[in-house]
């Protein structure tokens, strides 16, 4: 019988406050966010800027067409998307260089009791006291709450709407919503200070 591996946190983690500069950037960015403003948005693109591992135009007319910014009728999926990274804090890489989110930048990388903290199979979860349900419905039991934990997605998890399936380190299964949970390999940005302005490197999923 294999012993459950122990429970692994991953607390929250926000440097921003060390670089005024790079913070009064972000609030305008979270303002511009909030406010759907395409062409602040646009404005802080990196010429060089990566936001697919696929297919896709370089650049800002690529990110663009990508996300459908400036298509009649649509809402970008980019704005719950970036502000969901934004929100969620981050590390500097360098004096130049921000990234985001924590679950990306401070995700243990090592092996615990042969259970590696792949980034494929396991999440974060991104708040306190997070209940775990016994099925995908908020009015089911409540089988244990969990805060800042790494947890096992399972595979299936697509199958559940707006409902992650999950187990805890001592296996314990359930449900979390997705909301409250985060992948490291999902969506996250890399910001670089380039002659004085901070600029969007990359925004991307996937590995």
């Amino acid at each position: 019988h294999t012993p459950p591996a122990p429970e692994i946190k991953l607390y929250p983690v926000d440097e921003a406050e060390q670089d005024s500069s790079f913070l009064a950037f972000r609030n305008r960015l979270k303002q511009a966010v909030s406010e759907r403003d395409t062409t602040f948005v646009l404005g802080i693109l990196h010429p060089a800027l990566r936001y697919t591992y696929g297919d896709g135009a370089p650049g800002r007319e690529g990110f663009k067409e990508f996300w459908k910014l400036g298509v009649e009728n649509t809402v970008s999926g980019l704005w719950k998307t970036m502000q969901w990274v934004i929100s969620m804090g981050g590390s500097f890489a360098d004096d130049t260089t921000f990234r985001a989110p924590y679950v990306f930048t401070d995700w243990p990388r090592a092996s615990i009791r042969r259970t590696v903290v792949d980034p494929y199979f396991f999440v974060a979860i991104t708040e306190t006291d997070v209940p775990v349900h016994e099925r995908p419905d908020s009015s089911s039991a409540i089988i244990v709450r969990k805060s800042y934990n790494i947890v096992f997605q399972h595979p299936d998890s697509y199958k559940y709407g707006d409902w992650t399936k999950i187990c805890t380190m001592n296996a314990t299964p359930g449900f979390i919503k997705k909301s409250q949970c985060y992948n490291p390999i999902n969506y996250r940005a890399c910001f670089i200070k380039s002659d004085g302005r901070w600029l969007l490197r990359y925004f991307i999923a996937g590995d």
